[in-house]
């Protein structure tokens, strides 16, 4: 969903709008569209299928993205005072490094006879603390950010899609957020609907779903989730080719441990053609049913191909009405097949970083068709042959 608001389907992008509505679930004075989208802005080498088909999303209520700047906030404990910080973003200009007990950079100087020798804040930069990270939301139909104060921690909102919304963490981990609108109306994202992801040492949450919708005077609608297993996501790796004259940053940083302030470390000099690859796990959130009134919505899932882990694909939605005897009332189908892929363009991360090349990499899921009740709608694609993700 989060690429729906980085970018929105409109004319002035030139992605068009390919929507298929598929139900509405009420309650009270509440409603939650369900439909099927396709994003045109094209596919990238890298990009995994979601549960519908590549390309495809199941827009069912909303979700937050965390998006990491630098290092996942949480990851490191920044040391510099919200002063400094302050005086540091609030410099005109940005001079380089110069050799010397007496360089400065960034307005900061290194000097620790003066009151801004400030060897933390260099520290914090290099762990990428200089910059917070961006919670997308999409809600239904609705998009904006907000990021975390990194002195208060409290969530503000930027942009100018935010106008009227309320954002607030449920507790002091920012596990569960609650958003509310310009009538009152509630959504919750709760820690049961968030999808934790795991790797180089790390532990934190990437993205949370809708749990809940709640109208001040009449009307909730509750979603639930469940988790079948973790996908192993392996990270697509970056091939290039720099050349490191000094690494400043880093010989300031290790000042206190030997190296000498302000001179580069030797090691670091000359050309590199680094490739890098990194496995997480991620604790994939499905959601199994949504309830509102007298209706109950479940989704009926199987294993796939194309991504490692448990990893599922939606084969059904059944729409239950539980007045009385139980009563499915609108089925909903999918219908699955593989892209076509080829060895054009060679298997890089095999060749470079040996790793083997097996379907998972080879597949991606593709959506022929839909039915729902007796009305089928089938889709056509472009059949070039896909490369190694």
């Amino acid at each position: 969903m989060g690429k729906y608001g980085e970018i929105p389907v409109s004319e002035y992008t030139g992605v068009p709008e390919i929507s298929i509505p598929l139900y509405t679930v009420q309650d009270g004075e509440l409603s939650l569209p369900l439909s099927l989208t396709y994003h045109a802005s094209g596919i990238k080498v890298a990009q995994e299928a979601t549960w519908v088909g590549l390309g495809w999303d199941l827009q069912a209520g909303g979700c937050i993205n965390r998006v990491v700047s630098g290092s996942y906030d949480k990851e490191y404990t920044v040391n510099t005072a919200w002063v400094d910080w302050e005086k540091f973003f609030s410099q005109d200009n940005m001079p380089f490094v110069t050799f010397g007990d007496n360089s400065v950079w960034g307005g900061v100087q290194e000097n620790p006879n003066t009151i801004y020798y400030k060897p933390s804040l260099y520290q914090d930069l290099s762990w990428g603390m200089g910059e917070p990270d961006i919670f997308q939301v999409y809600v239904c139909g609705h998009s904006f950010a907000f990021i975390l104060h990194p002195n208060t921690g409290e969530p503000m909102l930027v942009g100018n899609n935010c106008r009227g919304y309320r954002v607030e963490a449920m507790d002091s981990y920012n596990s569960s957020w609650k958003i509310t609108d310009t009538e009152g109306i509630q959504y919750l994202f709760e820690q049961d609907g968030a999808e934790e992801m795991t790797g180089s040492g790390l532990n934190y949450i990437t993205s949370w779903f809708l749990t809940a919708v709640v109208h001040p005077q009449k009307g909730r609608i509750d979603l639930e989730y469940e988790t079948e297993g973790n996908l192993l996501m392996r990270l697509q790796p970056s091939l290039y080719q720099e050349n490191v004259e000094a690494e400043y940053v880093s010989s300031i940083v290790t000042s206190g441990s030997g190296t000498s302030a302000g001179w580069p470390s030797t090691e670091l000099l000359g050309v590199h053609s680094p490739l890098l690859y990194e496995n997480s796990m991620v604790q994939k959130k499905y959601l199994k049913s949504i309830k509102a009134g007298l209706a109950r919505v479940d989704f009926y899932k199987s294993s796939r191909q194309d991504i490692e882990g448990y990893s599922r694909k939606l084969d059904s939605i059944v729409v239950y009405n539980t007045y009385a005897a139980e009563e499915a009332v609108r089925h909903i189908a999918f219908s699955y097949d593989y892209y076509q892929y080829t060895n054009k363009g060679g298997d890089y991360m095999n060749d470079k970083g040996n790793v083997p090349a097996n379907d998972y990499r080879r597949k991606r899921l593709k959506l022929e068709s839909v039915s729902v009740n007796d009305e089928l709608y089938s889709f056509e694609y472009d059949d070039t042959p896909l490369p190694y993700k």
